[in-house]
């Protein structure tokens, strides 16, 4: 009898150190969940600043792609041929 109660006492001592455990690590997990959605929150503001700090800086720098690409690419001209008329003006 006295050896069923000890292993009760040691048992219930256990499970309340688990309980302790498992109520710390539910709080740690809260607090993680917290600094993440405020990290979450500032990478946001920070791309937005980034974002509008870059368009006031460079404002004439703001094209639309395929502008862009009419720019890279003259029309009606290659190399060659821009090569060619460079040597006649010469």
């Amino acid at each position: 009898n006295a050896e069923v109660k000890a292993e009760n006492a040691k048992l219930r001592c256990a499970l309340e150190e688990h309980e302790a455990r498992f109520t710390r690590l539910e709080q740690r997990d809260k607090e993680k969940t917290n600094l993440i959605a405020k990290m979450d929150d500032n990478i946001k503001e920070i791309k937005q600043s980034s974002a509008i700090t870059s368009s006031v800086e460079n404002p004439n720098n703001v094209v639309r792609l395929g502008k862009l690409e009419k720019m890279a690419k003259p029309s009606n001209t290659s190399d060659s041929t821009f090569n060619s008329n460079a040597c006649k003006s010469i």
